[in-house]
């Protein structure tokens, strides 16, 4: 899972964001980390996750292409 492959700060922020849906001050405290902090390490998460899932984008459609070319 993409999530997984998130540093352990951004991960655990984004997840207590995201799906535990904890307000940016909660998620802090719990962090021992600033608002601010929080919002870079939510920040960097969504980067990485868009980032990752266009590289398997980008190899699920090479792999058709390749299958198209050999069928």
């Amino acid at each position: 899972m993409a999530i997984d492959s998130l540093p352990a700060k951004c991960k655990m922020a984004f997840k207590l964001v995201r799906e535990d849906k904890l307000k940016y001050k909660e998620v802090a405290a719990i962090l021992d980390i600033s608002v601010k902090t929080l919002e870079a390490h939510l920040t960097n998460a969504v980067r990485k996750l868009r980032e990752t899932l266009a590289d398997v984008d980008i190899i699920k459609q090479h792999s058709a292409m390749k299958q198209k070319f050999h069928a």
